[in-house]
């Protein structure tokens, strides 16, 4: 039988960061933990979790992820993801995945 959560290989080749903290961004978190995947931190657009501490992952600025960005791959986790996915390329980030349907994650 085929697992529901399924992981792009690319994930791996670098530090994971998720791209927003809200309640998916935890259920992925979640899930990827109990993968023994490592994630690094949270990113959020909302002032106010920045430096916050979710499930010992801190949450990082827009402006913190680009100065990270050519060394890590950023999962968004959230419904508006072709908006997200838009302005994360235009400041100049590369190595972005989707977090579709709670299950799954794509490139």
């Amino acid at each position: 039988m085929k697992q529901l959560f399924e992981l792009n290989e690319e994930i791996f080749k670098r530090p994971i960061v998720i791209y927003g903290a809200g309640n998916t961004g935890l259920d992925l978190l979640v899930e990827l933990t109990n993968r023994n995947v490592k994630v690094d931190c949270f990113c959020d657009s909302s002032e106010e979790k920045w430096g916050i501490k979710l499930m010992n992952k801190t949450v990082i600025s827009l402006d913190e992820l680009c100065r990270r960005k050519d060394h890590v791959n950023v999962v968004i986790a959230s419904m508006f993801f072709d908006e997200i996915k838009d302005q994360l390329e235009e400041m100049g980030v590369k190595n972005i995945f989707c977090y579709q349907n709670h299950w799954r994650i794509q490139i």
